[in-house]
């Protein structure tokens, strides 16, 4: 029994040598894939990220030449006030009927912005800030504003029989009045809405610049 014992705990011994080697192969396998998944990881995030940041200057890039040729169309200044010649235009959300229409305006002679010219489309922005694209035949050059929009909970606003000064009142108009606006000199503009016409100072009107004249 001992002679045939030994050998057997020799080879069990063996088979202990073999299983620990063969543990220790697997265990350094494991280590080397999980490192390798590891680089090949931070590979494939450098990789993504690069791809990110290409794809990003890419879209930086067109649009930025977007926006140059956006400024060229018309030769008319920008940016520039007009009013809508409809009492129902589509603001859509790129220079083209392909876009999707963003909001409809419907209120026809209000006052709007220019911001930026492509082809037959203008970029604009309406009182509240907000931008969009309309066909440019939709606007014209007729000049109209709005009375001190920005103040809609802060009383009337005094329209005058003659510019600088404050003595007589011809009307009272409330925040957010729409009308027509015929001359400017800088300071002053006179001001018609609903068969009614007088002066106001010039930084109390949205649609008309500080400064202009016309």
């Amino acid at each position: 029994m001992m002679r045939h014992g030994l050998p057997w705990i020799m080879n069990k011994s063996n088979m202990l040598m073999k299983a620990t080697l063969s543990f220790q192969g697997t265990y350094r396998l494991a280590i080397f894939l999980a490192a390798a998944f590891v680089v090949g990881g931070a590979v494939f995030l450098i990789i993504s990220s690069r791809a990110t940041l290409r794809a990003n200057e890419d879209q930086a890039v067109q649009t930025a030449a977007l926006e140059k040729r956006a400024t060229a169309t018309s030769g008319r200044p920008l940016p520039r006030f007009v009013s809508l010649k409809n009492s129902r235009v589509n603001v859509r959300r790129g220079p083209s009927r392909d876009y999707q229409v963003a909001w409809v305006f419907v209120r026809k002679d209000l006052p709007i912005e220019i911001i930026a010219e492509f082809e037959q489309w203008r970029r604009i922005r309406d009182n509240d800030g907000a931008e969009g694209w309309v066909f440019h035949a939709l606007l014209g050059r007729k000049r109209t504003a709005l009375i001190t929009p920005w103040r809609t909970n802060d009383g009337t606003v005094k329209l005058y029989d003659a510019k600088g000064q404050t003595e007589n009142i011809v009307a009272l108009a409330q925040p957010g009045a729409m009308g027509s606006v015929d001359t400017c000199d800088g300071k002053w503009c006179r001001f018609s809405s609903q068969g009614y016409s007088g002066w106001l100072p010039q930084k109390m009107l949205w649609g008309v610049y500080p400064g202009e004249r016309f």
